[in-house]
């Protein structure tokens, strides 16, 4: 029990008046809850902050490519945003589980960014014989603010970019 939890089980009954109370109370729980929100976050940034080297294995990255799509078959039909999947770059020494986590996050990302009626695609081919996995869709663009917080965890106010465009 933190410090604040500890304020909010003892401190009301100490007080005389009912409104300092309920008060002091809903003030105290924001804070429990703000706390427990930040403790979230930061373990959320810790486990982002230190990945694992790349544990690379022959894997099926049109399979994954997918289905990280799949996953999001109904929150895209949801806000009127088609998937576009074409996956035809077989197999790859990868980190799967590494891969999975990019695809399903910008996959996400790109089916939030479009408009109502936009298309999100996701390809994977084999080009000049490497492996080449794009993702774009019909959003507004990448803003200077976005491209700065480009890899700050958790930051999502991520556009359109065209899979010839390079950040």
């Amino acid at each position: 029990m933190c410090s604040s939890d500890l304020l909010r089980a003892g401190l009301p009954r100490r007080l005389r008046d009912d409104d300092a109370a309920a008060d002091v109370d809903m003030a105290l729980k924001l804070i429990v809850e703000r706390v427990d929100a930040l403790s979230t976050f930061i373990d959320g940034y810790a486990e982002v902050a230190k990945l694992p080297p790349p544990n690379r294995q022959p894997a099926d990255v049109d399979r994954l490519v997918a289905g990280a799509a799949a996953l999001f078959d109904e929150a895209a039909a949801a806000l009127e945003v088609a998937l576009d999947v074409h996956a035809d770059g077989g197999a790859a020494e990868i980190d799967a589980q590494q891969l999975e986590r990019v695809l399903v996050n910008v996959v996400k990302n790109a089916i939030e960014a479009s408009p109502a009626h936009g298309t999100v695609a996701v390809h994977a081919a084999r080009v000049a014989g490497a492996l080449e996995i794009c993702i774009a869709d019909d959003g507004p663009g990448i803003s200077d603010e976005a491209r700065r917080n480009l890899f700050v965890p958790y930051f999502s106010k991520i556009g359109r970019a065209s899979c010839r465009e390079r950040v």
